[in-house]
């Protein structure tokens, strides 16, 4: 359970700064003046792709049968994919590149996100469930702040 809680902690320190000012700031390093049109043409296409790649991303991680377990080669590939999102999101000289590199780091996300919530259910005993929801409420704010430190800094 404790590890399953960190998973979801760091899932959410990946996301909160990502999302919340380093694609902001990238797309004022793209261009100064269009910047809010980039930034929301980036973050609506990555929105449709979360909300997509979270529902297939779980149920083919219910299907998958690996010698590895069903939900760690979709934690594997999610982690990998946030990586590389991270990696383009960082070279990103157009709107277009920055929107690929959001749309990759969901899919990613949304991989990883959707095999930890399915562990939640296979894993965690019923009478433990309370607790570790508690864990799992405070990753999205924990995140943020760990994120706002670590971008100040």
């Amino acid at each position: 359970m404790i590890g399953l809680g960190v998973a979801y902690l760091a899932a959410f320190i990946a996301m909160a700064p990502l999302l919340g000012m380093l694609v902001p700031l990238r797309a004022e390093a793209i261009d100064a003046e269009a910047k809010e049109a980039i930034l929301s043409t980036a973050l609506f296409w990555g929105a449709i792709t979360a909300a997509v790649s979270n529902v297939v991303a779980g149920v083919l991680s219910d299907r998958t049968r690996s010698r590895l377990g069903r939900r760690r080669p979709w934690m594997a590939g999610g982690v990998a994919g946030v990586l590389a999102a991270y990696a383009v999101i960082a070279t990103a000289t157009t709107g277009a590149a920055l929107t690929a590199g959001v749309v990759l780091f969901q899919i990613g996300f949304n991989a990883l996100l959707a095999a930890l919530l399915a562990l939640f259910a296979d894993r965690v005993p019923v009478t433990a469930r309370g607790r570790l929801s508690a864990v799992m409420g405070v990753s999205y704010p924990l995140g943020n702040m760990v994120g706002a430190a670590l971008v100040g800094g």
